[in-house]
């Protein structure tokens, strides 16, 4: 979440309380200091759009989301975009990986994420089993 749209729900949900509460006489800066909290509070904040070029199965995308998670956890603050895309050949099953955080030298080291053996190769993110 941007703070350009945590600020915008933050108002949004400031007005809507003082209009619930007329008769209560709310200040209104007070009160848009609780919704901004709240709001950094319970969201994570971070909106994650992932792209998957060719076919993938339900588990596939299961695992695509929590690797794309991964990336997000390490890379993002904001807004990013992971895109994967979906490579089976010679009997491997990858989905190789573009990151919109990164650098083009960074993602032409071309990351990929293996489905049969459930690891992720990338210099930088670490995920599953050997992750610390």
């Amino acid at each position: 979440m941007t703070k350009k749209n945590l600020f915008e729900e933050a108002h949004k949900m400031t007005k809507e309380i003082i209009e619930e509460n007329e008769e209560k006489n709310i200040d209104y800066q007070a009160q848009f200091g609780l919704c901004v909290t709240y709001l950094l509070e319970t969201k994570d904040g971070k909106q994650i759009t992932i792209k998957i070029k060719g076919d993938a199965t339900d588990k596939e995308k299961a695992q695509i989301n929590k690797v794309a998670k991964a990336f997000a956890d390490y890379y993002c603050d904001d807004v990013c975009t992971v895109e994967f895309k979906i490579w089976r050949r010679y009997g491997f099953n990858r989905a190789y990986i573009e990151y919109s955080e990164r650098s083009a030298y960074q993602n032409k080291k071309r990351s990929f994420y293996d489905f049969d053996k459930k690891f992720l190769k990338d210099s930088y993110v670490r995920y599953g089993k050997g992750a610390k």
